[in-house]
């Protein structure tokens, strides 16, 4: 066989194992997004894991996802193998494959490991392999301990699917890691409201089972009462706590001394009537006068079609009542309320959005969300639709 003819047998080797690693790690990532932190599956790595995601060496965060994704995409890969050597079975060139792979799939879900675009750069792994010899050199040998016990356990699979089992759980620890991170939320100097509108829509594009949106209509009440609207209170609903649970009139509740002059219950979904019945029913038990749906549809389709009838009969029924019932589109109300705040009232709206979330206990893929969302802004290509 030619140089040439093993030169392209060696690419579409490595073209197949980025692609089968890339695959495996976005498909347990999708699954774990929807497992609740207290159900997060755990194992005989789990604990070592979780300390390495909280040191602050980022070389070792990075190492156990780079040697194990390569060994769950490839079995026959050594998960201790750093570099390559001629002769040895399961050699790889680990550093590569950090920067073509694991590099591209921690920016595209947010950077959890760290900003590094080659981790591997350090001398601390420019070794052949993990062994006594690299342990040695080290300033944190009880660290690299941690690593190479998890690096042998994989190493010690009988399958590849036990491979993959093992980087689920080290996925599950880094899961387990950010929703205890606090995130910074870089707002600019300055903010138009057309970057303030763009922004937001940006950040509302992920289905978030209305806690993104939660987080935007909490962020937007207490702006305005930072310029001055005159609610002395402003409570947010943990999201996921039952609305007979929290014993809470909405989403979002703004009062004035104990009086719950404001709700807001948010919507992104078509509102149904039995949404707004049941919604009416917890602000009348409330003594709430004001009870606004704050509601996201790109379509601009507010409530279900079949119910509108029957929810503007509500509406004038409660009016007659004593409760005033809004219905708006989030972004229009987000579009005037920014204008009156003015620059200085967006950039607080900003901020108060990242504090939100942080208090409604939101997810940490969405607090980093919006931390990307902020960071971002200036370079933001989603389109704003006026009136949607």
């Amino acid at each position: 066989m030619t140089t040439k003819k093993r030169s392209s047998r060696a690419e579409s080797g490595l073209v197949e194992v980025d692609r089968q690693a890339t695959a495996i790690l976005e498909k347990l990532w999708a699954e774990l997004e929807e497992v609740a932190i207290e159900n997060l599956p755990t194992g005989s790595i789990s604990q070592d894991a979780f300390e390495v995601f909280q040191h602050h060496e980022i070389g070792w965060r990075y190492s156990i996802l780079i040697q194990v994704a390569g060994k769950a995409a490839s079995f026959d890969l050594d998960a201790l193998c750093l570099q390559k050597q001629e002769g040895q079975a399961g050699q790889w060139d680990a550093r590569e494959f950090a920067k073509r792979v694991i590099v591209p799939w921690n920016k595209s879900v947010g950077s959890p490991l760290g900003n590094s675009g080659d981790p591997y750069v350090s001398n601390m792994f420019r070794r052949p392999r993990f062994d006594d010899v690299m342990r040695k050199a080290r300033r944190t040998p009880e660290m690299f301990d941690k690593v190479k016990g998890i690096l042998d356990t994989v190493q010690a699979s009988a399958t590849a699917a036990q491979v993959s089992d093992y980087l689920k759980l080290i996925l599950a620890q880094l899961r387990k890691y950010l929703q205890g991170k606090s995130f910074d939320y870089p707002v600019p100097q300055r903010i138009s409201l057309h970057d303030t509108l763009e922004c937001v829509a940006g950040y509302l594009e992920e289905s978030s089972g209305g806690a993104r949106l939660q987080a935007i209509a909490h962020g937007l009440v207490m702006a305005l009462k930072a310029k001055g609207v005159a609610y002395e209170e402003v409570l947010s609903r943990h999201v996921n706590a039952a609305d007979a649970a929290s014993q809470s009139a909405g989403d979002v509740e703004c009062f004035s001394g104990n009086q719950n002059v404001f709700t807001v219950e948010v919507k992104d979904r078509e509102l149904t009537a039995s949404e707004v019945n049941a919604s009416i029913e917890k602000a009348r038990l409330s003594n709430v006068s004001e009870l606004l749906f704050f509601v996201h549809r790109k379509s601009g389709k507010l409530v279900a079609e079949n119910d509108a009838t029957a929810i503007n009969e509500m509406i004038d029924i409660q009016f007659a009542l004593g409760l005033n019932i809004y219905i708006e589109q989030a972004l229009d109300i987000l579009r005037l309320a920014g204008t009156l705040l003015g620059e200085e009232g967006r950039k607080d709206f900003l901020t108060l959005v990242g504090a939100a979330l942080g208090e409604q206990g939101a997810d940490s893929k969405h607090r980093w969300a919006w931390s990307q969302a902020v960071r971002n802004i200036g370079a933001i290509t989603t389109n704003v639709e006026q009136g949607n």
